[in-house]
Order: C-alpha cells, then structure tokens, then sequence
C-alpha cells in the first residue's frame, strides 16, 4: 500500500474520529412543526438560542414540517418559531444532553390553520400553504398543487390550470371556497374552480382523496378546499409582486385592520403574461391554429379584488361578510378551438359562527352564499375564422350561477350538518355554418341538491380510533323546455325527460391504530355525484358530427377501500397509500353511431370502471439545514364494456402516467435553496375509440431558491431549467371545440417574487 493511500486513510479516519468526538460532546434535536389538529407547516423559521452561552441556531422546517439541528452543546435552548411578518408565533423550552438527540414537536396555534382544519373534519388530506404556492413558480392553483403526491394538472395554456385528483377531474371533486360551491361557467371547462382565485387571497388548499368528505355532496373523488387568509390583529399592510419569463406580471396588495370588535381587510391583485415558448423555442399559439400575428397577443390579463369585513358580537358570536370579484380579459387557450373574450365572476358570503361554551355544549357555523360567472369565448384569433362573415366562425356566451345554505354543528367527537345550493348553468352558441342562429348548447338548466350529514369519531383504546359518517342528499336536475333542442335530443336518445330526481347516499368508516413509529389507516367509502347539466342536456348540431346529452344518465357512485401505512421518527417521515375504487355508472364519453341522416355524435354514456393506484411519499431532515423529499404516484383505470353501445373493454380515457418527483432543499430558515427532479413515465393505456394516442416520458429540473429577513421575502426559481421539449399525457381535449393538438410544456422560464407586510 503506498504512502499517499496510507496518509489518505489515516486523514480519514482522523476526520471520522474528530467528528464522533464532537457527536459525543454536542446534541441534537429533531421534530416536526404542527398546527394543534396535527397538520405539517414547511417553510416557518426556527431560531434556537442557548440559555447560558448565549449561541444562536438557525432553521427552518421542509416538507412534511420536518426539521434537524445538530452540533448543539449541551443544556437548556430557548427555541422560538416564525413566520414572515410574525416575529413569535410559538416558543418551547429544549433540553439538549451530549450524544443524543432531542425530540421536539413545535405547535403553531393561528387561528387560520385551527379554521382550516375543522371545516375539515375526518378526512383524509394533502396541503399546500401559501409559502410553497410562491415558491412554485405556478401561474395558478391548479398549476401548484400538482406538488402534491396524487395529483395532477390538466393544461389548457397559460393559466387556468385544471386539478385532477388520482385521475379524476373537476366533474368528479367538490371544489370549494371558504365552504362556497365555485363552479365555472365555460361548457369545455375553459374557466375550472380553481381559476377564480388569486394567490394573494389563499392561506392554504387542503385536498382529500377519494369519496371520503361527507361534509358537501358531490365529492365522488375527493375534495379541493382552498382556505383564504383572514385579517391579523391590528393594522397590516402586505404588497405582493412576482414577474418572470413571456411578460408574467402579478402584483398584489392586501390591507387588514383588526381590533377587538370589528375586523376589515382588503386587496387586489393583477395577473397577465404572453403566450410562453416551449421547449424549442416555439410559442405556443404556433402549435395551435392561431392566425399569423397573434403572438403579440397577451396569453392572459386578469383583476382580483375582494373584501372581507368581521364583526365580533360577543365572547362567542361573530359574523363574517366577504365579498370578491374577478375580471379576465382575453384568455388564449390554444388547447381548445376558442379562446376566452370575457370571464367575470363575482362571489358573495355571510357566516355566523357561535364557539361552544364548554366541553359539552355544541359549536356551529351557518352560512349563505352566492356567486355567479359569465363567459363569452370565439375562435375571432383563429384561422377558422378567416374569410367569415362575421369577426369569428362559432362562439359561445356562458352563464353559471351557485346559490347556498349551509349549517354545521360540533360536539364532543362528533359533527353534523345539513346543505342547499341551486346551481344555475346556460349556455348559447353560435356557428357560421348554421347561419349564425342561436343554439342553447345549455338551455338554461337548474340543478337543486339538499341534503344532510353525520359523523363521529369513537376512540376504542388508547391507540385505535373509528371514524364513522353518513350523508344523505335528494337532487332535482331541470332543463327549460323552450329553449331546450328536443329534436336533437330525440334523434340519438328519443324521448327525453327534462327533469329528474335522484337519491344520493353517502357513507365512510376509517379504522386508525398507531404503534409505535408506525400507524395503519383503513379507509371505507361511498360517494354518489348527480350529472353535469352538460353531461344530460347539452345538445349541439354541427356539421361532421354532434354533440349531444344523454337525459336517462344515471348518478355516478363510487366505492373505495383505501390503506395507509406512516412510519414516523424524528426528522422523518415515509407514508404508503394504495387504494382500489369501484365506480358504478361512470359517466364517459361515447361515440354513438350514425344516425338514419348519416350523421354520428359524441355523448355520454354509464360504464362501470375500477381505478387502482399507490402514492409512497417520504421525507427526511439531514444535518446540516438538508432535506430530502420525494413521492411516487401511480394510478390505472379500466372501463368497462357497454356491447348495446358497441364498446370493449378499454383503458380509462384520460389517466395520468405514473409519476415521481425528487427534491433536496438546503435552509436555514433565512436563506435557501431547492432543486428539484419531476419525471413521468410513458403512457400508453389509452382509450383508441376517443382518439387517445400514447404520451412519451419525460423528464425535468427545476430549481428554487429564496430570502427572508424579518418581514420581507424574495424567491426566484427556474422551471424546466435544461429546456426539455415534452408534454405531459392530459394535454389533449377530446371535444367539443378541441384544437387536435397536444399542448406542450413550457421551455426554460424564471419566476421571481418579493412580499413584504408592514
């Protein structure tokens, strides 16, 4: 062995001896930062500070709320939590002893996380807060809580990202606001839910997977509840600015005031950006069929404001007003046939809420609120309409509207509640090559749904708890006869019936038992949804094939058994979920075949279909300020054969392909830095009747990093830092009014942002 090998081990050896002695002659600690129902904060600062040296620590908490801190010397540490603008949130008192490590779980008790997680009772959920919605990059919601593990995103162009929940869309999820319906009003989902809001507004969005949230009808897959921020005591002002690549514009400021009786706050917020380029360059209106030009078109202009206004009447009692309204100019989706000339949508919501007296009086919350969108789009920007009589060869005016009751009480273990909404939906559309004639594409449909609930969770030892609910909801669906397209509705489906009653029960069981580091879940569940107006009513002639209704549809009911295991130590944290899902009377959609004038057409149709699937997500805090983080989600769908409608068996239309994501973070509570690795495998279970073809895999970077001193912040990151080409496998529409392109990915782009509360 030469010499130069020799002193090489012997330096090692010397660095390992050197670095057990200070493990031996320093502690560490370890822990996890938590609202008081349990719930994960990343991204809250921690300043350790040792009571007799006086020494100073930093960190901050990563995914999962984890967080490690090691080289401490021995004794007794003052450790204090932060966030920006809060300079103490919470405080704990560590004691530190040579060669061991400390465990330390630091609760956060704001009131807008406790608000959060009751609304949310028992289910079972992911969240993302508002520090990692910035950080993202994201343009939207929809676009940043794909960094949640089985969940996805569904792209139609620059903005206005659809979320899809283990391979289930928005028809399927109960999407709300502050507990009010949103719905969008565009008929091909131009404008989801999740489109009406703006960063600025949201604290945090909690997603549950599966039919399992009893607590509003509709939720077959899950639930996406997106949770606003509520004024601070005293006088605050925050001002918000992000910019980056393709001209991304989004400034916000937001004021509150808050005393002992009343409480106010206020904001606005602005969003606009050009069409971005993919990665070879190209824009992506040069996909689509856009007219020559009309890259100097913006991608999107959109104006936020909202109000929110609080009165305390006593102890107990308080009474809540918020108001909101969004204004969106032209929006270009090059996924569609059409883009957005208009998008206006107003929300309205009065809350009272008495808190219980003691442990066996009863807290409970009732609530009304109301909201409205209208939606025009034309293809005015597309070679279609060249040569036209008019600016545009089709286009669409849209209206929906929500109107909601809802009341909730809690008890000792248990919770109850009863809801009413109408939802309104109408649409007309016009076509160059039916003379421009007016069609109610929706004619003018109202769907009322009221209904009630229960759940109570029973604790049967010191480690086993049973969460048990049960729901019950009656809905009337009726579409207006005058304006209604009788014959077209007759000519595929004969005699419709324009208005129908369904009975949708609900129910859900989930055993929890914890041993040790581990805990075991064992979900049941039952959840029905009642169709869309457009999967019932619509009906629109165009000249190659229709698109039509089915007013016979059944209500969709899905079963779902679903098992999670969690193994937890200090400073890490690994979960397994897998699932299996029965849905009976799927609604899908069907090519019928021709009719006696030649003629064939898209519609809807039940077919049973099984969805399987796993999520395996982990974390682990590393010395040092590290950590490392990653999920793996997969999920397969299988439709069943329908023989009167001439259908085989087939893979679910539009499931994603299994995904992964890799991310290492280094911060140290004021600076820090993220790369992170997203891959998808290829996907080649497609539904051939439906025009699906095979999405390749791919594979991108991105990187993060940020500052914060005191009340101030900055991130920047970079999103497909190596300026892949792909596309992801949801970004082709089948129809109506699809482009018949796949839409690809953005190129290489920057993000930056900076807030600051005063």
């Amino acid at each position: 062995m030469s010499s130069i090998r020799i002193l090489g081990i012997a330096a090692v050896a010397l660095l390992l001896a050197s670095g057990a002695r200070a493990a031996e002659a320093t502690g560490s600690v370890a822990g996890r930062v938590v609202t008081p129902a349990g719930d994960r904060l990343p991204g809250v600062t921690l300043e350790l500070r040792h009571e007799t040296s006086g020494r100073e620590l930093r960190a901050a908490s990563g995914e999962e709320g984890l967080f490690r801190l090691a080289g401490l010397e021995p004794g007794r540490w003052r450790v204090t939590a932060s966030l920006p603008g809060w300079p103490e949130v919470a405080a704990a008192l560590l004691e530190v002893a040579a060669g061991a490590e400390s465990r330390l779980d630091v609760e956060i008790p704001l009131p807008v996380f406790e608000e959060a997680i009751a609304a949310l009772g028992a289910a079972p959920r992911e969240s993302l807060e508002a520090p990692r919605l910035r950080e993202s990059g994201a343009r939207d919601v929809g676009e940043a809580l794909e960094e949640l593990p089985g969940v996805w995103k569904l792209r139609k162009g620059g903005i206005a990202n659809e979320v899809v929940v283990r391979g289930a869309q928005s028809r399927d999820l109960a999407v709300l606001l502050d507990g009010q319906r949103l719905y969008g009003a565009c008929p091909n989902k131009m404008d989801p839910a999740v489109f009406h809001v703006d960063f600025a507004e949201v604290d945090r969005v909690e997603v549950s997977k599966g039919p399992f949230d009893l607590g509003f009808a509709g939720a077959l897959a899950g639930s996406v509840r997106i949770v606003t921020r509520e004024p601070e005591r005293g006088k605050h002002l925050r001002a918000e600015l992000a910019g980056g690549d393709f001209g991304y514009w989004n400034p916000a400021l937001v004021g509150s005031v808050r005393g002992e009786r009343v409480s106010l706050l206020a904001g606005g917020a602005y969003r606009s950006s050009d069409p971005y380029r993919d990665g070879s360059g190209a824009r992506v209106t040069e996909v689509a069929n856009y007219r020559p030009g009309v890259a100097e078109e913006r991608a999107f202009e959109i104006g936020t404001g909202w109000a929110k206004l609080g009165l305390t009447l006593d102890e107990r009692r308080r009474l809540d007003l918020a108001l909101a309204l969004q204004r969106a100019d032209r929006v270009l989706y090059p996924y569609l046939a059409m883009d957005g000339t208009a998008d206006d949508a107003d929300r309205a919501r009065l809350t009272y809420s008495e808190d219980a007296a003691g442990a066996r009086s009863l807290s409970w919350t009732a609530q009304v609120d109301a909201s409205r969108v209208e939606h025009s789009m034309d293809d005015a920007l597309r070679a279609t309409a060249i040569g036209r009589p008019r600016p545009y060869s089709m286009a669409t005016d849209a209206e929906a509207t929500t109107l909601g009751l809802s009341a909730s009480v809690a008890g000792q273990g248990w919770t109850g509640g009863i809801e009413a909404l109408r939802r309104g939906w109408d649409a007309t559309n016009r076509m160059a090559m039916g003379g421009y004639a007016p069609q109610a594409m929706i004619p003018d449909v109202e769907v009322d749904v009221a209904g009630a609930h229960f759940e109570r969770t029973i604790v049967l030892g010191e480690r086993t708890t049973l969460a048990a609910g049960a729901r019950l909801d009656a809905a009337e669906s009726r579409a207006d006869a005058a304006r209604a397209n009788l014959a077209l509705l007759r000519r595929y489906h004969g005699e419709p019936d324009l208005e129908t009653r369904d009975l949708l029960p609900a129910a859900k069981l989930r055993l929890a038992h914890r041993r040790g580091d581990f805990d075991l879940t064992l979900g049941l569940g039952h959840a029905p949804r009642v169709p869309e107006p457009i999967e019932r009513y619509l009906a629109l002639a165009r000249p190659a094939s229709d698109w039509v209704g089915d007013p016979d549809l059944e209500p969709a009911r899905a079963t779902a058994l679903d098992v999670e295991l969690g193994w937890e130590r200090s400073g890490a944290r690994l979960r397994l979920s897998l699932f299996g899902q029965r849905v009976d009377d799927q609604i899908v959609v069907v090519q019928v075949a021709a009719d006696a004038g030649g003629k064939a057409a898209r519609t809807f149709a039940n077919a049973d279909a099984t969805l399987v699937g796993a999520e395996l997500a982990g974390a682990v805090a590393l010395a040092g300020n590290w950590l490392l983080s990653g999920d793996l989600s997969w999920v397969r769908g299988e439709r069943s054969a329908r023989r009167d409608l001439g259908l085989a068996a087939a893979p679910l239309a539009e499931t994603p392909p299994p995904t992964a994501r890799l991310a290492v973070r280094w911060d140290d509570g004021r600076l820090f830095g993220e790369l992170e690795e997203v891959a998808a495998l290829e996907q080649d279970r497609v539904d051939r009747s439906l025009g699906e073809t095979p999405t390749p895999g791919w594979a991108v970077t991105h990187l993060r990093a940020g500052w914060r001193a005191g009340a101030l912040v900055a991130t920047v990151g970079v999103t497909n830092l190596l300026d892949r080409d792909y596309v992801e496998h949801l970004s082709f529409q089948r129809d109506p009014f699809r482009a018949g392109v796949r839409l690809p990915e953005p190129g290489r782009s920057w993000t930056g942002s900076v807030a600051y509360r005063f």
